[in-house]
């Protein structure tokens, strides 16, 4: 069991009579998600326990928030918890602007990978997660207080490997399904109609 600290969308709400159109800030949430990470278990089945929970957390974790920080007694229980050493954060898809035709321009920079040592952090790692130019991209920090260099350098290293090797295994799982069913189709269908043509007769 791996414990995920998540931050939300900062412009999700809970009610669709709300409008955020004339409003300032960053209205994010963080909240911790425990996730499975059952040794044996195929890529298919993890992805699918992320998934599913992530799918029941219920509004957008909003609840935790008030649960930690608002309501006493809650908050003690909640407080009195350690903090997951991960944070991840998806920022959504960056729009690609045409050049010269907008107010605002992207830095250029903001596109590159970026793996900074920062000391003092909240977390051991953090994590964000975007789409630019047609491509998935991820930035990551550490914390040198608590990942050694060697740690972070195996990280770098692996992590490209790990996930390439995630999604092939994924996508040959997947083609097998799609075929084993195609298999086990086949008879039953034959002896749909078998039964048919004796019915006739």
């Amino acid at each position: 069991m791996v414990a995920v600290e998540l931050e939300g969308e900062g412009r999700s709400v809970l009610r669709p009579d709300v409008d955020l159109r004339r409003t300032v800030g960053w209205f994010t949430t963080y909240y911790p998600v425990p996730l499975a990470c059952a040794t044996g278990l195929g890529a298919l089945a993890q992805l699918d326990a992320v998934h599913n929970t992530l799918k029941s957390v219920p509004h957008y974790g909003i609840g935790y928030g008030l649960l930690r920080y608002v309501y006493a007694p809650t908050g003690r229980v909640l407080g009195a918890q350690r903090t997951p050493d991960i944070h991840f954060r998806y920022a959504g898809v960056i729009p690609e602007l045409p050049s010269g035709d907008a107010p605002v321009q992207f830095d250029s920079d903001m596109t590159l990978p970026v793996r900074e040592p920062i000391p003092g952090m909240g977390h051991a790692i953090e994590l964000r997660v975007y789409r630019f130019g047609g491509s998935l991209h991820l930035d990551w920090w550490y914390d040198t207080r608590r990942i050694p260099a060697a740690t972070a350098e195996a990280l770098e290293r692996t992590f490209p490997l790990a996930l390439s090797a995630l999604i092939q295994e994924a996508i040959a799982a997947e083609h097998t399904e799609h075929d084993d069913s195609e298999i086990v189709g086949e008879p039953e269908a034959g002896a749909l109609v078998d039964l048919s043509s004796m019915d006739a007769g």
